[in-house]
């Protein structure tokens, strides 16, 4: 995403881009075998992006993930959120 920085057009342009990264770690089938789970270890994986106000260029993210392997009768879901910045680029 480093690389990215400061090349995006706009707000859903981001959201696409992270999006279409996610869906390369994500596979649906519950049934799959156990290589393909460790090849692909995300059940549901999807992007948010939010505008930052008063800060023009400045995107916050919302990552939610949910893995294929949960512990015994414990499921889990990951909330993760990151600010990008602004490019620095001239």
């Amino acid at each position: 995403m480093r690389d990215k920085i400061g090349s995006f057009a706009s707000r859903k342009d981001v959201e696409l881009f992270l999006n279409k990264w996610l869906s390369s770690y994500v596979l649906l089938d519950d049934t799959a075998s156990q290589e393909a789970k460790a090849k692909f270890p995300l059940r549901e994986a999807r992007a948010e992006v939010f505008e930052v106000p008063g800060k023009p260029g400045v995107y916050k993210a919302v990552t939610y993930l949910r893995p294929h392997y949960q512990l015994d009768e414990l499921t889990a879901s990951l909330r993760l959120v990151a600010e990008l910045p602004q490019s620095t680029r001239g």
